[in-house]
């Protein structure tokens, strides 16, 4: 990664990144002065741009102060995005059919103190999509959950991180999710295939 001044072009830093293949996806944090970025591999079965909508295949989040260039923290990906059965032990994802691969980040964002990132799960044959969220200012995970409504598989392909303190997520089905807790609120189905139709959201609309 590399700051530069607009002003000037001037580099005010550079970062040469000592794990993984490639930092991507990088966001900002401006009230806690981070960059945050994927650490990602390539492997061939799941590279960068797989079907319909780009995943990163996700090794670890990465934290980098943006006056200097220096990383304040790495947070390996939670196992639980890999293995669903150790959010929910008594789901129908327990017999390890479901536990497999959950490292694709199709969607990262950050809001009040949090970074989320959404596994949307394209072309999975069913398994659910899952959110990892993450305190940004400690680098450790606080929580993770399945942001498919019960029952429905299929894939949310939009994170949307509301000012009323809720995260919504859209895509086959819909669901309302809360920010600090991860909680499911709300849910509902689409009527459609939301593969071919983007969404957009407000609190109040939808």
């Amino acid at each position: 990664l590399r700051c530069v001044d607009v002003a000037t072009d001037a580099v005010r830093w550079e970062h040469a990144h000592e794990s993984g293949d490639f930092l991507c996806r990088p966001i900002f944090a401006p009230d806690l002065g981070l960059v945050i970025a994927i650490e990602a591999t390539h492997v061939e079965r799941f590279h960068l741009y797989r079907g319909r909508y780009p995943s990163a295949n996700c090794e670890a989040l990465v934290a980098l102060d943006v006056k200097t260039g220096q990383v304040r923290w790495r947070l390996p990906i939670d196992p639980k995005m890999a293995d669903l059965s150790l959010v929910h032990p008594d789901s129908p994802w327990e017999d390890g059919k479901w536990s497999k691969s959950g490292k694709r980040i199709h969607a990262i964002s950050y809001y009040d103190g949090r970074v989320f990132c959404l596994d949307a799960n394209d072309a999975n044959g069913g398994k659910p999509a899952s959110i990892w969220a993450v305190d940004a200012r400690e680098g450790r995970t606080a929580w993770v959950n399945i942001c498919s409504p019960p029952g429905a598989g299929g894939s949310m392909f939009d994170m949307y991180l509301l000012p009323d303190g809720s995260i919504f997520t859209y895509g086959h089905t819909w669901a309302r999710m809360d920010q600090k807790t991860g909680s499911l609120v709300a849910y509902g189905g689409t009527g459609g295939n939301a593969r071919c139709d983007t969404g957009a959201a407000t609190v109040n609309l939808v």
